[in-house]
């Protein structure tokens, strides 16, 4: 019997200036923890602002959340949806990432303008607009 699986998507401020070494960190923590949990999604990041798309088991997932919201290295953690799917979007990938880059620029400039990349205008919609964009944008990369 297959459990039923949420969504959970939120918004947070980096804490300091973030560099690439630390981001690759960020990336291999989850990717190495994400299969024995059972959670895929993905990991957006530019140098002041996260959002992150996590599916997977309901408990496994706000578990993870909890933990997530006590790293220091970001503050102003902001839900911006929590919802039940019937499929995962990113199944495929224990974490992927789509950093504010050229590849990605298209989907950024749609949701954003060419203003800063600030995850926490988007609605709970339109969050999910948002990585439903990216998850397109990285089949073509």
């Amino acid at each position: 019997m297959n459990l039923p699986i949420i969504r959970l998507i939120y918004a947070s401020q980096a804490t300091t200036l973030m560099k690439p070494q630390d981001e690759w960190s960020i990336l291999e923590t989850a990717r190495t923890a994400n299969p024995k949990l059972d959670i895929t999604g993905l990991l957006t990041f530019d140098e002041q602002y996260f959002c992150q798309y996590l599916e997977g088991p309901r408990d496994a997932v706000t578990s993870l959340f909890l933990k997530i919201a006590l790293d220091r290295r970001h503050e102003r953690i902001q839900l911006l949806d929590v919802s039940p799917i019937e499929a995962r979007l990113f199944g495929q990938w224990s974490m992927a990432f789509a950093p504010r880059e050229e590849a990605f620029a298209p989907v950024y400039q749609a949701h954003f303008g060419q203003g800063q990349f600030n995850p926490f205008l988007l609605s709970d919609q339109g969050a999910d607009f948002f990585f439903r964009a990216l998850k397109e944008q990285l089949a073509l990369a």
